[in-house]
């Protein structure tokens, strides 16, 4: 994966939760140094996934004009962890800080989708 990739991590630990964004910093060694809101660590290739279009998110931040209920589909990513996410009527482009990634089987349970 290259700097700059958004990437979901699939375990947990006592500083980033399971399924956490973060963005690759850089490499080595079979490792990926990630930044997540809470710090920067390495971590093994194989416990972490890109995000990529067709993903469903959430939206935390604090923009009045997106919605925060409501699941939207990455449609797509640009430099610096920017990533666009289409709603039924509207897109926008935010920062990856500010989604959590939901996948639809949850999304469905919840009532999300």
């Amino acid at each position: 994966m290259e700097v700059g990739t958004v990437v979901l991590w699939s375990r947990s630990d006592g500083e980033v939760p399971r399924g956490s964004m973060g963005i690759v910093k850089g490499g080595q060694a079979g490792l990926l140094k990630v930044g997540f809101p809470q710090g920067t660590w390495n971590f093994e290739r194989s416990a972490l996934t890109p995000l990529a279009c067709g993903d469903f998110v959430l939206y935390s931040g604090n923009d009045e004009d997106i919605p925060r209920d409501n699941v939207g589909k990455v449609v797509g990513m640009k430099a610096a962890g920017m990533v666009t996410i289409q709603y039924a009527h509207d897109g926008f482009e935010v920062p990856y800080l500010t989604l959590r990634h939901i996948d639809e089987i949850t999304a469905k349970r919840e009532g999300l989708m």
